[in-house]
């Protein structure tokens, strides 16, 4: 997607430098009929304008590839962090080379049209003229034009792109997680083998101290209002859940070995913690232990799934591998688990004292800003074991961003294209127009001297820039139509044919057009009939 915006950014930039070699050209006429006159063949003179094009090129690539160097650079440090290896990209010698032979290929492209309208003068008519500069012919007012419609049409391609991309962003941004992220703190620990691993097993009974005093003495500090553990946390990352096939008695549509739900193991206080509301039943607590019955919670998923119409909470569930029945003893909230855009999956949460594990992330609530108790809990944990090192330590608001870090960056990158794109094709279009308007002086001259108002002057130099913006805006909006499917996994609750979108980038492109055509013809209408008369 982002490599397919920066062609179209491409193409319609050097669609304004053909418009302005042909501007250019048309004003050099005169020159071209008298090499022409001189001996000058056709070849001769594409080739002396494709070479003028190739060094104008190669100054704007070398520009552009320093200032690469740069924006890459920018892009490392502020991109977000969960792009795989994006602390390896840079600007190598592949990638100079690649610039190297785009900076090649795109005058000779784009030039040759160009090149060749240029190189066959009429030479009569303009030696004529006395070095007035001829108007353009059909031909290339039609190349003018047909690119025109193209920026307008791709620009407003670009433009619909990013307004779908910042209407799902803002709509996965008001997506509730399940959980609260104020006043949260989470962190990892790593656990070393050489204390808590003997004959290749953990030692359950030391892992279980370990964490029930990691949680006993943070609980202790004065800013903590409640501190519990999980094997994963939402959207934390560094976590890992369980899928285990399950089976409840009495359900005959269940079955072990076809059912599966995402098992997870949390301590007591989890759900008051994390901000999980509770629903029915209750929450685990320290009497739920390895010599108390089997317990289980479920989510709100699991229960309207299996459980339509009635309470779970009494009731029985036997997972995987499990001899034992545990009792269902309450229904809780259902938390996005990977991201704001990710659906619940039927979950199933297990006493972790019941099932010790080598492996919890700990949350902390806090009553002040948790990035302040950052150095207390290093020094807590310092004092319990300063082999156990925390890590990835982020506050809830921190989750959330980085849940939202690539879908804002892709998001921020094409709408900076398509900004980039309704600038450059706003300035050819102010082009074309004030280059018609100062090639119509002679006509503007005689439709004022007979009598014209300076307003139907300002329309007809207005219609002329606005009637190919408006083709343009048609093709557009086909392409839109036909194109933004293709982006339909990137948006959330937004179809790609969003007819408000569609709606709010075409006048937001039409009255940038607007404006850039009413410039050229407002000075239209300020045209002394006298002078523009004056050489006739």
């Amino acid at each position: 997607m982002l490599l397919g915006a920066v062609c179209l950014v491409l193409f319609i930039c050097c669609g304004n430098v053909v418009m302005l070699l042909l501007v250019r050209g048309i004003g050099r006429t005169r020159e071209f009929s008298l090499r022409t006159a001189l001996g000058a063949s056709r070849p001769r003179i594409a080739v002396q304008l494709l070479t003028e094009n190739l060094l104008l090129s190669l100054m704007g690539g070398g520009f552009g590839a320093a200032l690469a160097v740069w924006l890459v650079s920018l892009l490392v440090q502020y991109g977000p962090r969960d792009i795989p290896r994006l602390a390896e990209v840079h600007v190598d010698a592949r990638v100079l080379l690649f610039a190297l032979a785009l900076t090649i290929l795109t005058p000779l492209l784009f030039g040759l049209g160009p090149a060749l309208q240029l190189s066959k003068p009429d030479v009569n008519t303009a030696l004529q003229e006395g070095g007035k500069s001829s108007t353009a012919g059909r031909r290339r007012a039609l190349l003018r034009t047909g690119f025109l419609i193209a920026e307008m049409a791709l620009s407003l391609v670009l433009l619909a792109g990013a307004g779908l991309l910042v209407k799902s962003f803002l709509r996965l941004a008001s997506v509730e997680p399940g959980f609260r992220p104020d006043h949260l703190l989470t962190f990892q620990l790593a656990l070393p083998s050489s204390k808590f691993l003997a004959g290749g097993q953990y030692l359950e009974g030391q892992v279980a101290r370990y964490y029930r005093e990691v949680i006993d003495r943070l609980g202790r500090l004065p800013q903590v209002e409640s501190v519990a553990g999980a094997m994963d946390l939402p959207m934390v990352g560094g976590g890992y859940r369980l899928w285990q096939g399950f089976a409840l008695p009495g359900n005959p549509s269940t079955a072990i070995s076809k059912t599966l739900c995402a098992v997870q193991l949390v301590t007591p206080h989890y759900f008051h913690t994390m901000g999980i509301p509770m629903k029915s039943g209750r929450g685990f607590t320290e009497r739920d232990t390895k010599t108390a019955p089997p317990v289980a919670i479920v989510n709100q998923t699991f229960a309207s799934k299996y459980f339509a119409g009635r309470s779970p909470v009494g009731q029985s569930i036997q997972l995987e591998g499990m001899p034992v029945l545990f009792q269902i003893v309450g229904v809780v909230g259902d938390v996005k688990p990977d991201g704001l855009d990710s659906g619940a999956n039927p979950e199933v949460y297990g006493s972790y004292a019941q099932a010790v594990r080598p492996f919890l992330l700990i949350a902390l609530r806090t009553k002040v800003d948790p990035a302040r108790l950052i150095v207390d809990v290093r020094g807590q944990l310092r004092e319990i074991d300063r082999d156990v090192p925390p890590y990835r330590i982020r506050t809830g608001e921190q989750a959330l961003e980085l849940s939202l870090a690539e879908r804002c960056f892709s998001m921020a990158l094409v709408a900076l294209f398509a900004l980039l794109a309704l600038l450059l094709a706003a300035i050819g279009l102010y082009g074309v127009v004030s280059y018609t308007v100062t090639q119509s002086t002679r006509e503007i001259g005689i439709r004022l001297a007979l009598g014209a108002e300076a307003r139907d002057v300002f329309l007809v130099a207005l219609r002329r820039g606005l009637l190919p913006s408006l083709l343009g805006l048609g093709i557009g909006l086909t392409l839109s139509i036909g194109l933004t499917p293709l982006m339909s996994h990137l948006l959330y609750q937004v179809r790609p044919l969003d007819v408000e979108v569609l709606a709010l980038v075409s006048l937001a492109l039409l009255a940038i057009c607007s404006l850039a055509c009413a410039v050229p013809a407002r000075r239209a209408t300020r045209v002394d009939p006298v002078t523009a008369l004056r050489y006739e």
